[in-house]
């Protein structure tokens, strides 16, 4: 039985207070809906749009919108620096967040967007993203010259990261194990995880809850940064070697130039007062490669390459195989000292290996199979060598370069 009769219900008071009722409760529904499309959209939501707490996302319908949001899942939080430098974008940026609040942003920095709509231009640079793929994947294939790329699309590759592992350590555990009682009944991945911690130190539940930890914050522009040939670096650089060629970035002159001038204090107003000329951001600035370089940015030029190029990105021009034993026998007191930090079982000094490039461990050795302070060893005393070799027996090896001599 009703509360209201049906007479009662033509009055206008009445008819108003229903309305009210009706209007309070779909208030009272929306206050409900709301917050969950809230938490909803906020869960496929990247660097860019975060904090927009909209129960809409706006990149259902804006275009340009996508184009930011996969610039920002390319890229990652850790790699926006790297972002910075390959767009060239203003300093003052610091997220992918601040990239939403300039004005006309696509038109002023992405000149790329919408090429699909220009055939010529379309074509253009189809045959330059063929090149480079063609380039990273015929170059970049060995351990140590892996070492001088990073993955992107972390978020992406995860699983990708984890099957790796589990597949890799699954079969070591099969080849190896198969006789193991002590595990016998137990799943092969939970073997697996043992296996692996055994050998990596790791200790998870499943390969699901495993993630990059360090090895996605490399500090990729120290200068006398080396990784440290661990079993999991070398676990995560064989993963990166079997990646596709658009996910891998190389770590490029321009980005350590940038970073280098920042770090001095440069910026677009100080290259302004200095040299008088207007660029539009430091990451503008191209590497002042040629002699028609102003003074200022000549000697930090050449600071740059004498002390904060990376070690590891130098190759020596000449042999100088006997000024580097020479170097290592003021360095160690005696031969039996050099064999026991390295590993090795010489019985001269002339036995030692010499390379024009910093050592890394050999490509046919398993991961776990290297002996990391051995090898560390081995890349510190070389890398200590080459701060000792003038700048002008020393190569850079700028990805650049080796793209402009792949292309030519």
């Amino acid at each position: 039985m009703p509360l209201i009769g049906q007479v009662g219900r033509k009055q206008t008071r009445v008819l108003i207070g229903i309305t009210l009722i009706y209007a309070m409760l779909m208030i009272g529904g929306i206050t409900m809906v709301v917050p969950f499309l809230i938490t909803l959209s906020s869960a496929i939501t990247n660097e860019l749009d975060y904090e927009r707490y909209q129960p809409f996302p706006r990149y259902l319908s804006d275009k340009s919108e996508r184009y930011l949001k996969y610039l920002a899942e390319k890229y990652t939080p850790s790699r926006f620096e790297h972002f910075k430098a390959a767009y060239q974008c203003p300093e003052y940026w610091g997220s992918f967040r601040d990239i939403t609040f300039e004005k006309d942003v696509i038109n002023k920095f992405f000149p790329l967007y919408n090429c699909e709509n220009d055939p010529s231009k379309l074509a253009r640079l189809t045959r330059i993203a063929e090149d480079y793929n063609t380039f990273i994947t015929r170059h970049y294939t060995s351990r140590a010259l892996t070492e001088q790329l990073m993955p992107l699309f972390l978020n992406y590759n995860l699983p990708s990261y984890r099957d790796f592992l589990q597949n890799r350590y699954e079969q070591l555990y099969t080849e190896s194990n198969t006789n193991n009682t002590r595990a016998t009944g137990r799943p092969l991945e939970l073997k697996a995880l043992e296996l692996m911690g055994r050998l990596r130190g790791d200790t998870y539940d499943s390969f699901f809850s495993m993630n990059f930890g360090t090895v996605a914050n490399y500090p990729y522009d120290l200068p006398k940064w080396i990784p440290a040939q661990t079993t999991r670096h070398l676990d995560f650089i064989d993963w990166m070697r079997q990646l596709p060629a658009n996910h891998k970035l190389p770590v490029t002159r321009h980005y350590l130039w940038t970073r280098f001038l920042l770090n001095k204090g440069w910026d677009s107003k100080k290259y302004k007062e200095v040299t008088g000329q207007t660029i539009a951001s430091i990451y503008a600035l191209n590497y002042p490669a040629n002699t028609n370089t102003p003074t200022a940015l000549s000697a930090l030029r050449d600071e740059f390459e004498s002390k904060y190029w990376p070690s590891r990105f130098v190759a020596l021009k000449e042999d100088m195989r006997d000024k580097y034993l020479l170097f290592l026998q003021t360095r160690y007191p005696s031969l039996e000292s050099f064999n026991k930090i390295t590993g090795m079982s010489l019985t001269d000094w002339s036995q030692i290996p010499y390379s024009s490039a910093m050592p890394y461990p050999d490509d046919n050795v398993r991961a776990h199979e290297i002996k990391t302070a051995f090898a560390d060893a081995l890349c510190s005393a070389w890398r200590d060598y080459t701060e000792t070799v003038p700048l002008s027996l020393k190569t850079m090896l700028s990805p650049e370069q080796v793209y402009q001599d792949f292309l030519l």
